[in-house]
């Protein structure tokens, strides 16, 4: 999927939950403080060393049967990853992760309409793994939230 971020709804909409997503930050009152946000298309996810981060990965994006008032409805599913370094030498890790994973989650409910941009943003199941312990004490550790966001766009509307 390519999406022109300027120009179509689709490419407001996941600039709207990047920027949600950025504004994770302990000033903002979370657990954590985001470092990068990057939004990908379905072939390719990095964060890169730069931790934490959160990949916005689109999924899928389709019309619904849906028409209300000369717009059409569409759903777009979204793979939100995250991603942390933690302490390997305990089970911490996977309540740093959770609580990454929180937040997230209590941003989304912050903003469930993305500013009036969207009908809706529903996080929908949430995955915690541990990625990686391959850094001796530097531990790789992650979530995946699977949410779906459905938007509405005039049909006359050729950017969509």
């Amino acid at each position: 999927m390519s999406y022109a971020f300027e120009t179509s709804k689709r490419g407001r909409v996941l600039e709207a939950l990047r920027t949600l997503m950025a504004s994770i930050t302990v000033a903002n009152g979370y657990w954590t403080d985001v470092k990068i946000v990057r939004t990908y298309s379905a072939h390719k996810t990095a964060l890169g060393t730069v931790m934490p981060g959160i990949c916005i990965l689109p999924t899928g994006d389709e019309r619904t049967e849906a028409r209300i008032c000369a717009e059409d409805e569409y759903r777009m599913t979204v793979e939100i990853i995250g991603a942390l370094r933690v302490d390997a030498t305990s089970d911490a890790w996977k309540e740093q992760a959770h609580k990454f994973a929180g937040d997230v989650q209590q941003a989304i409910s912050s903003d469930r309409q993305l500013g009036g941009l969207v009908i809706y943003v529903e996080a929908e199941n949430l995955e915690v793994a541990d990625a990686d312990t391959s850094g001796g004490n530097s531990h790789l550790a992650g979530f995946a939230l699977a949410t779906t966001i459905v938007y509405r766009v005039s049909v006359a509307d050729v950017s969509a």
